[in-house]
């Protein structure tokens, strides 16, 4: 039996170098991305101007159906935080606390036009947001020619933190008049809300609460 070979034992495992080098169909997966990316915009463009016009907030879960249905694709919430990474100045996004039916929560995400963007906006606005849209992409893409590169998505939005309005007067640097005229505020919303109280019912007869209220009155004499 031929005894082993250290040399063949330790031989070390080659790595497949990193592909550099764009194929055919990188090509069109990063095509396709360009593609559903600035129709993703221009839908939800049509999609804000629609409910900015009826007072109706664009929620993230009741846009998405819509979204999917006119660009034909599955769309998500990553499409549009990649057109907000592209195109910072479209879009402004905050997260919501939704409550359903049960008083079960859940986390949502209001889309609204950045605040640049006079509504409704004029075929110039329209253009020019078109503009910025293919703009970004060319310059992402172009600056990025690595084979598996793809637009980034802007970070989500955090739900903001309740403050507690007593302790966040106390501890704000206001100037004194402000702050003395909030305090006062609050005072009075506290004693509207004390005289609201269902006040207690009496307890006893007449006669003895008469004679108890004599008996208070001689104890302060």
């Amino acid at each position: 039996m031929t005894p082993p070979n250290n040399q063949q034992r330790h031989q070390p495992v080659l790595e497949a170098p990193l592909r550099t080098y764009v194929l055919a169909a990188d090509k069109l997966r990063i095509e396709d991305e360009k593609r559903t990316l600035e129709k993703v915009q221009k839908v939800l463009d049509i999609i804000l101007t629609d409910r900015s016009s009826r007072n109706v907030p664009a929620l993230y879960s009741q846009i998405e159906t819509p979204l999917r249905n006119s660009t034909g694709k599955s769309i998500t919430l990553s499409h549009i935080r990649k057109v907000m990474y592209i195109a910072p100045r479209l879009y402004l996004m905050q997260a919501k606390e939704i409550r359903r039916f049960g008083n079960k929560t859940f986390e949502d995400y209001l889309i609204e036009f950045a605040k640049e963007w006079a509504l409704p906006l004029s075929p110039k606005d329209h253009e020019l947001r078109k503009e910025l849209t293919h703009d970004g992409l060319k310059a992402y893409f172009e600056s990025h020619s690595e084979p598996d590169a793809t637009v980034p998505e802007v970070a989500l939005p955090k739900l903001a933190t309740l403050v507690d309005k007593k302790e966040w007067i106390k501890e704000a640097k206001l100037p004194p008049g402000v702050r003395s005229l909030l305090e006062a505020h609050e005072k009075v919303k506290e004693e509207k809300i004390e005289s609201e109280k269902p006040k207690p019912i009496p307890k006893g007869s007449v006669k003895d609460r008469m004679a108890a209220l004599r008996a208070r009155l001689a104890q302060k004499k």
